[in-house]
């Protein structure tokens, strides 16, 4: 039997089962929309534009020009005010509303719904989301969500309650997405589309070996990939697997090459209590005094990735 835990909201609650509260989490932090939300470390999220608003359990891809939807966990920013998105969310033409409750996350009111399609609109007839829709300030708002097909049940609702808990907001930076040269715009997408795929030959093919660095030491017979088995069956920790963590987190602009994540020319003292919960685990114990020797990809502007390395 599941022991279930209650986390009191005004207006409501959410339930969460005893075995999510182990599951590890990560984060996955959308400037564009705003936002930081958690997702389950062993699960994957879109590539390029997309990370941080689609999650599953497995590496997945999303067909250009599509209306991509229904994933095990969504993100999903809405254009519309709060009081439209819920009114459009409740249509009775094209759901029945089978739980509509009031609740107060984080100081962001909202609702708990659970809808079933009726067929009229995008769904298929019977097509089944749970989660929250919160409102922002300002007025606007975001929907955090999990959906099952017809007949199948809402196998994720906890993850959606625990991600919806952790949801926190900021002021969108569009300059700092946009600021990207388009060049170093498709190397991140296709990095970051590799790494969530774990495709070897993919990353291999994005490697110029006269100029990328993989280590402070001397190169390794097979290159980067040999390099970062070799440390995977050392540590048990993938490094293509951080690879795609590192790139889902903001960036910084260094002495001309971009530089994933931000903390890549900070001090620890410098971080800030959030900053430093951003990077988890990446931030190696006991850094105490000298810079972040995590993790780290650099890209220059012209679109070559030239780094990805770890130490000092």
């Amino acid at each position: 039997m599941i022991a279930l835990a209650f986390f009191a909201a005004a207006g409501g609650y959410l339930l969460r089962d005893s075995q999510d509260l182990e599951q590890e989490w990560s984060h996955c932090v959308d400037n564009a929309g705003g936002y930081d939300v958690q997702y389950p470390s062993d699960w994957s999220t879109a590539a390029g534009e997309l990370a941080c608003r689609f999650f599953e359990p497995e590496p997945f891809s999303v067909p250009p020009d599509s209306d991509f939807g229904g994933t095990a966990l969504e993100a999903l920013p809405q254009e519309q005010p709060f009081d439209e998105a819920l009114a459009s969310m409740i249509d009775t033409r094209y759901a029945k509303t089978e739980i509509r409750q009031q609740v107060t996350i984080g100081g962001h009111r909202g609702f708990r719904l659970e809808l079933v399609s009726t067929g009229e609109g995008l769904n298929a007839q019977g097509t089944r989301t749970y989660g929250y829709l919160l409102r922002r300030d300002g007025g606007g708002a975001i929907v955090i969500q999990t959906t099952a097909q017809p007949g199948e049940s809402l196998r994720h609702r906890s993850v959606v309650d625990h991600a919806a808990s952790t949801i926190t907001f900021f002021e969108p930076a569009p300059v700092a997405v946009s600021g990207f040269p388009e060049s170093v715009a498709q190397t991140h997408a296709a990095l970051l589309a590799a790494a969530e795929g774990h495709d070897e030959q993919a990353l291999e093919a994005l490697i110029e070996p006269d100029e990328f660095r993989y280590t402070f030491g001397e190169n390794v017979p097979g290159g980067a990939l040999a390099f970062w088995r070799s440390i995977e069956e050392q540590t048990g920790t993938d490094p293509i697997d951080t690879l795609a963590r590192v790139l889902r987190l903001p960036y910084v602009l260094s002495q001309g090459i971009f530089v994933w994540p931000f903390a890549y020319d900070k001090e620890p003292g410098e971080m800030s209590e959030y900053e430093r919960s951003l990077l988890g685990d990446l931030l190696p114990e006991g850094e105490s005094g000298v810079g972040y020797l995590g993790w780290r990809a650099g890209i220059r502007p012209d679109g070559r990735w030239v780094f990805f390395i770890a130490g000092d």
